[in-house]
């Protein structure tokens, strides 16, 4: 088994893909957004490569470096 890069998977993105196109069209590096959001640059280059988990807690932190905020989706939130 190879390591998927999530360019010809079919299907909806996972979270690592989902985390690669919004950097990607952000045009901030890894160190920068890693920097912002307190956690190593190489932590989050494992993850967009998709090479280690991310938990909610971190990938929260990324998306505010981001300027994004995390919401659950319509129809799926408690109470």
């Amino acid at each position: 088994m190879g390591k998927s890069r999530g360019s010809k998977r079919k299907g909806p993105m996972n979270v690592c893909d989902q985390l690669r196109q919004v950097i990607g069209a952000s045009g901030l590096t890894h160190y920068r957004i890693g920097r912002q959001a307190g956690i190593k640059p190489e932590i989050v280059a494992r993850f967009v490569r998709c090479e280690r988990d991310i938990r909610a807690e971190t990938f929260a932190k990324i998306a505010a470096a981001l300027g994004m905020e995390l919401r659950p989706k319509k129809g799926e939130q408690d109470g």
